[in-house]
């Protein structure tokens, strides 16, 4: 008889020498070791556990842009008093629309001007849309319910990237939307709203 090692799974003979439940308990001990060598493999921070199973979680980048990064560059560079600003951002929630919509239409910003600081803040090129026309092949990778519910202007497309301009910088659904449809990356640009919008009659 064969001592077991220390630590080692006990073996049970059930119905002979190797029998079912041996063969059973065997493959217990595979699954688990085997789980726990990933386990200890996997960096800390980029893999999560469900029911045994190893799955890989996005991560987030740690600075991207937001509309409170916006707000506070307003602040920072002393365009709006804070009271003033507030009011934007109630009445902002209100209509629920983009924070920088509700300072244009509020009148304390043209909206050349609100959309320059919006890029800024964003770290995207402001471009404008009269003069785009963008190729056929272009415009049927991004169908028009799309470019209209998420206020995007497709510009190019080769074959592994789509160029497209929004006015909606903080929609984090778009850009995951437009990579799924097309089954290319994405690169953005900023344009105003009134851009957008006449882009969108004009290409469709």
């Amino acid at each position: 008889m064969i001592a077991n090692r220390p630590g080692a799974p006990r073996r049970r003979r059930t119905n002979g020498p190797h029998g079912a439940d041996f063969g059973l308990e065997k493959a217990g001990w595979r699954a688990i070791y085997g789980f726990a060598r990933i386990s200890r493999l996997a960096p800390a921070g980029r893999f999560g556990s469900v029911k045994g199973t190893v799955i890989a979680t996005p991560q987030l980048p740690p600075s991207a842009p937001s509309a409170a990064g916006f707000a506070a560059l307003i602040l920072d560079e002393q365009l709006l008093p804070r009271e003033e600003l507030q009011s934007a951002e109630d009445y902002a929630r209100a209509q629920n629309i983009p924070l920088v919509d509700a300072l244009v239409s509020l009148n304390l910003f043209q909206e050349d001007a609100a959309y320059r600081l919006l890029a800024r803040a964003c770290n995207l090129e402001l471009v404008t849309l009269g003069d785009v026309h963008a190729s056929e092949l272009t415009l049927k990778l991004v169908p028009v319910k799309l470019a209209r519910r998420h206020l995007i202007a497709p510009l190019a497309c080769d074959v592994r990237t789509l160029t497209y301009a929004t006015c909606q910088p903080f929609d984090a659904g778009a850009d995951a939307d437009i990579a799924f449809v097309t089954g290319r990356r994405t690169t953005r640009h900023l344009a105003t709203r009134s851009d957008i919008s006449a882009a969108l009659d004009r290409l469709y």
